[in-house]
């Protein structure tokens, strides 16, 4: 059974006087997923993200969360949305635990509920003997988890992240996304992650959407993204190299062909092609003594994308 979408982007324009930050931008991310938002600076992350959230209004268009509609019912949307914004959003005169218990309050977090839940936090994000020092006495990335902390002390069941792990050390950030995956995988949490990191995008995210200049150019699994770029091999092979190059380039399912050092690198439209491939070279007159299919990463197909 397929999961329900939690989140619904329906042709979203957001327009700055001459700037359209957000030009018709439309997905959904289902219950329970990670679905990530990547694309360059100013193609319009934040932007979205601010707009079904409720921060800003859309010019135009229409965003739900669990079926509330973010400009008719933003109290609703607000209600179900934890929201860690790119910067982090705490008070610096408070402690960490005060800040906590504030944004408890602010939730309507029953108060019989809310020490365990603040020691549960405080103890995950390894803020435990901080607890009474004031935010103004903390490091950027201790700030940024205490940022992330207060997002969750409602127990949203959908959480926007923007760029969670920035500013944090190698083990602070891999607590982080061990957190994000604990949450979709162990708690059923739809998490919406907006990233610069490629890497942590493939090892987390379900789906992906690439933006650029506002648009979503690119939207699926990082498998099906890779898939529909076709497939790459590396050749290397004993023969006359750059002649076989051009007989190879002319193939109607050769979609590039660069010469490396060592062999030939060609990008076919699909797998299935690979034998096609081989026996042309060897036709040619090419003796094959490698023939590898190189993985595509995300990064890989991103780069591509936004060029």
């Amino acid at each position: 059974m397929s999961s329900r979408p939690t989140v619904v982007a329906q042709d979203l324009v957001k327009k700055f006087d001459w700037l359209t930050a957000v030009d018709g931008v439309s997905f959904e991310v289902n219950e329970g997923e990670v679905f990530g938002l990547l694309g360059p600076n100013g193609a319009g992350k934040t932007t979205t993200i601010r707009m079904i959230c409720t921060l800003i209004a859309p010019t135009s268009g229409r965003a739900t969360v669990l079926g509330s509609d973010a400009t008719s019912d933003p109290i609703g949307v607000k209600e179900s949305i934890g929201l860690l914004p790119e910067t982090p959003s705490v008070y610096e005169s408070l402690t960490a635990e005060q800040n906590l218990d504030f944004f408890c309050e602010m939730y309507r977090v029953p108060r019989e509920k809310r020490r365990s839940i603040i020691d549960d936090l405080l103890s995950t994000f390894g803020l435990e003997e901080r607890r009474d020092s004031k935010v103004q006495t903390y490091s950027k990335g201790m700030r940024q988890k205490l940022s992330l902390a207060r997002t969750l002390v409602h127990d949203p069941p959908i959480i926007f992240l923007d760029e969670p792990t920035s500013g944090l050390d190698p083990e602070s950030a891999k607590m982080v996304r061990d957190r994000i995956s604990y949450m979709s995988k162990k708690s059923g949490k739809t998490i919406f992650l907006s990233t610069h990191n490629l890497v942590e995008a493939e090892s987390l995210c379900s789906r992906v959407a690439i933006i650029k200049a506002g648009k979503i150019i690119m939207i699926g699994s990082p498998g099906e993204l890779a898939t529909g770029k076709g497939t790459t091999y590396m050749v290397r092979l004993e023969g006359n190299t750059e002649e076989i190059s051009r007989k190879v380039a002319d193939l109607e399912y050769v979609l590039k062909v660069e010469n490396v050092d060592g062999g030939i690198k060609i990008d076919l439209k699909s797998r299935s092609h690979g034998p096609d491939l081989v026996e042309t070279i060897i036709g040619q007159g090419g003796r094959v003594t490698e023939f590898v299919k190189e993985t595509r990463t995300l990064e890989d197909i991103y780069l591509e994308a936004v060029r």
